[in-house]
């Protein structure tokens, strides 16, 4: 796309992403994730992170994972946290996966409780 001045939207680094992710290209992944925000000034969405944190977590980075989940504001979703807690499964990482279950499922959970709240409110 660079050699033919196609300029890449937020789509276009999805599918990028997610193909990085199966394909297990973890540098070239993380080069066109700061290609993304850096040089195309994207912001990185929730499924933009979620690509990232499962690129690093499928090639057994799950600390860099972790790290990633606990340093992004929109973030942890529920696909972040089974790509997470999947890692940590197949690389027998039991204090990520513990860390991962009891705060980011315990504030996945708190986010449900807020919006049933919100909800009852309005049928109120």
């Amino acid at each position: 796309m660079q050699e033919v001045h196609v300029t890449p939207d937020a789509v276009t680094f999805s599918c990028v992403l997610s193909a990085c992710s199966r394909a297990n290209l973890v540098v070239r992944g993380q080069e066109i994730f700061k290609m993304m925000r850096d040089t195309y000034s994207i912001i990185p969405s929730a499924y933009h992170i979620n690509c990232i944190v499962d690129l690093l977590a499928r090639a057994g980075h799950v600390s860099e994972a972790e790290k990633l989940v606990n340093s992004s504001p929109d973030i942890p979703t529920f696909d972040t946290c089974r790509a997470l807690l999947n890692a940590c499964r197949k690389f027998v990482e039991v204090g990520v996966g513990e860390r991962c279950f009891y705060g980011n499922w315990k504030s996945i959970f708190d986010r449900c409780g807020q919006m049933m709240k919100r909800q009852y409110i309005m049928i109120v």
